[in-house]
């Protein structure tokens, strides 16, 4: 592994109601060990519709697992959301909110899976 920039484009569900795209860039930096890794990044949700949009930044931990058949980095992390576009809009919800989160990136760092509660 080594230390890159990243960008990158998504889709999701916010608590099984709200769907959205998402835009993102950040740093990826690995430790000489090639094992534990450090991200840092904005990301930018859209509802599908296009009518709401926010922001969150990110930081996270994670190391890599390596078996013999798989090769996966796991992490997890905090995101800060700002206020959304939109006063009252889909993603209002979040506004100033925190999350806390879990990643997991393929072998190929093709295919990531994030999982985030909000919170409390």
């Amino acid at each position: 592994m080594d230390n890159f920039e990243v960008t990158f484009t998504g889709h999701g569900i916010i608590n099984g109601i709200i769907k959205y795209i998402d835009n993102g860039t950040g740093i990826f930096l690995t430790n000489p060990d090639d094992l534990t890794v450090y991200q840092k990044g904005v990301i930018e949700l859209r509802t599908e519709s296009g009518n709401d949009s926010i922001k969150t930044t990110y930081e996270s931990l994670g190391s890599a697992i390596n078996t013999s058949d798989r090769h996966l980095l796991l992490d997890n992390g905090v995101m800060f959301f700002n206020e959304s576009s939109t006063k009252g809009g889909e993603l209002s919800s979040l506004n100033n909110k925190v999350g806390i989160y879990k990643d997991t990136l393929d072998r190929d760092r093709l295919n990531l899976t994030t999982i985030a509660w909000e919170w409390n």
